[in-house]
């Protein structure tokens, strides 16, 4: 057996496991919403309502085995000025879904003008050591932050065990 607790502003929420539903229950909005029921692999939805209207959808996937490095290129509020790159990286499986049990090292190696400033997992225990070329994946997660100089592109290299590297180009015109 598995409990769900649910945290939702929503008048009332129903859970869905695998299409089947587990119970639409009202919310007292002193304490979480619970659900009790066997676990099953396959997709869990969430439904909030309010006056009886459908206003919120969740849905979580079970992730298979990992297969793939993705990477999201963003941008921070001052990184326009100072030139600064984030790189969110997500363990995934083959079907796009995140593999949230994948604690395993990650490899970084930028080549080209620019560098390495942070690398961050989400773990509040863990803290970066400059110079650091790797680190440990946290549910799945990693965050690389690099500083480019100049106008030339620099390259992103990364890769973790049993999974193909992936490479990334970075510019400043990202």
């Amino acid at each position: 057996m598995i409990s769900l607790q649910v945290f939702t502003n929503c008048q009332e929420a129903e859970v869905f496991r695998n299409g089947i539903s587990m119970g639409r229950k009202v919310n007292s909005f002193r304490e979480p919403v619970l659900w009790n029921f066997r676990y099953a692999p396959g997709e869990l939805k969430l439904c909030g309502y309010n006056n009886g209207d459908l206003v919120c959808e969740e849905v979580q996937k079970t992730a298979l085995n990992a297969e793939r490095i993705n990477a999201v290129l963003s941008r921070g509020v001052l990184s326009y000025k100072e030139n600064i790159v984030l790189v969110e990286l997500s363990i995934e499986d083959k079907n796009g879904t995140l593999v949230p049990r994948y604690n395993d090292w990650i490899f970084i190696e930028l080549t080209g003008p620019g560098a390495v400033i942070g690398l961050d997992n989400g773990d509040m225990k863990r803290q970066w050591m400059p110079g650091a070329k790797l680190i440990k994946a946290n549910n799945g997660k990693a965050m690389v932050i690099v500083r480019l100089f100049g106008n030339k592109p620099a390259s992103l290299n990364i890769s973790t065990n049993g999974i193909t590297s992936k490479k990334i180009e970075l510019h400043e015109s990202l």
